[in-house]
């Protein structure tokens, strides 16, 4: 008999007979016990797809509503650059973490994109107020060291976005420093035209070679932008950064940081299951489901012991799949 298949057979009063249901071969059986009549027919096959997604692991969260700095997951820096542009700050208040002139915001802990799992890295940024441009950075495989003229980082990767005073589409791009050099970058679209006073949610992905990078405005769903690209390159250091290259005057918000792995994708397992129809039962009435790999075997095992809800009745083995061959009956109690 092949694998999955499950037979039930008419059970009725006073005989049951597997040749006239069908089944030619097998073996003939009797029921002289059962009082009550009941029908149980073959189901066959189900087939049910189980979708699993595994969590992904939160490497760091904060929302900075403590209007504390958290240095077990932060370290700042504000060196001024060459070319300074104001005092750089970094300061959690109102409830986010607010960036002025070209302030670094590190991680203490490195997160290597190359690790099992990737990055996932989401949060809003906020151009609280912005002196002619505010050019944002945030920076995986990031040495967290200010080295360019304009305090640019030594060497990461550089997710951008920027914003004017005067009216013009934003800038949008993936960019590498230092020892990361970035190829392949695909703007997939970019609508954004920010502003002061707009915020964006951001989402970066990067999984040690694929790189890539959304945003969307809050309360304009017709902005947001999207882009793709690739880095292959391993830095000794792997923190991750915030930071404005921006005019003096201009102060910048990242808030609802988390970081995280990239959850992996979507498992589907198929199996098929066998089982039994009642029919003709009585509605409120006890029955022992039963079954057994040998019809002309006595040995008959109880699966469960059912309440008739509804007539028909469709109860599934969910064992089935590691069985041969399994014959399924039900008994009145």
């Amino acid at each position: 008999m092949p694998k999955g298949l499950a037979y039930a057979a008419i059970v009725q009063a006073n005989c049951l007979n597997s040749e006239a249901l069908g089944f030619p071969g097998l073996p003939p059986t009797k029921n002289k016990t059962m009082k009550t009549r009941i029908q149980t027919l073959f189901l066959g096959l189900a087939l049910l797809a189980g979708i699993h997604q595994a969590a992904a692991a939160v490497l760091l969260s904060d929302d900075f509503n403590s209007n504390v700095l958290d240095t077990s997951k932060w370290s700042i820096n504000t060196t001024p650059s060459y070319y300074a542009q104001g005092t750089p700050m970094v300061v959690v208040t109102n409830q986010r973490c607010e960036i002025t002139a070209r302030g670094y915001l590190n991680t203490v802990a490195d997160y290597d994109p190359a690790a099992p799992g990737g990055l996932l890295i989401t949060g809003t940024w906020t151009f609280v107020s912005v002196a002619g441009s505010d050019l944002p950075w945030i920076v995986t495989r990031s040495s967290s060291v200010p080295a360019g003229l304009f305090g640019e980082i030594s060497d990461g990767v550089n997710f951008r976005i920027s914003v004017s005073t005067a009216p013009s589409p934003s800038q949008f791009y993936i960019a590498g420093s230092g020892g990361a050099t970035v190829t392949g970058l695909n703007v997939v679209s970019n609508t954004l035209n920010l502003a002061q006073g707009d915020s964006v949610n951001f989402t970066i992905m990067d999984d040690g070679t694929n790189l890539s990078f959304s945003v969307a405005k809050i309360g304009d769903s017709t902005q947001a932008a999207s882009a793709t690209a690739i880095c292959t390159n391993h830095l000794a250091a792997n923190k991750i950064t915030f930071y404005n290259q921006q005019y003096a005057g201009s102060t910048a918000a990242v808030d609802n940081v988390i970081v995280q792995t990239i959850p992996p994708p979507f498992s589907v397992n198929i199996k098929m299951f066998a089982g039994i129809i009642l029919n003709n039962g009585n509605i409120g009435s006890n029955y022992l489901i039963q079954a057994t790999g040998n019809l002309s075997s006595s040995n008959w095992t109880t699966l469960t012991n059912v309440t008739l809800p509804t007539n028909p009745y469709i109860y599934i083995d969910y064992s089935s799949p590691t069985n041969s061959q399994q014959f399924y009956r039900a008994v009145s109690q």
